[in-house]
């Protein structure tokens, strides 16, 4: 999933995290679905500046699921991967 930081997502980003965050643009999301239990897993997030250089990665070290929130993205993923899977 590819998440586009608006200018003030990437401010209190800045604020949080410091001022290597300074030219931040989008992250790459991995995550896996699980279609039977309508339910979603981070596997990692790389964070990407401007230039498209990496300004830090996270690997998830541990299934952690959560629920898929009604209209949201995870919602919309949901829909197209489990559709697709027949599940």
């Amino acid at each position: 999933m590819k998440e586009i930081y608006s200018e003030r997502k990437r401010q209190d980003i800045i604020k949080q995290h410091g001022k290597r965050y300074k030219e931040l643009d989008l992250a790459l999301i991995s995550l896996k679905i699980d279609c039977s239990k309508r339910r979603l897993a981070l596997l990692n997030i790389y964070e990407y500046a401007f230039n498209g250089s990496i300004i830090d990665f996270n690997e998830i070290p541990e299934d952690i699921w959560l629920s898929i929130p009604p209209s949201s993205m995870g919602e919309k993923l949901f829909k197209e991967v489990c559709k697709k899977s027949g599940k």
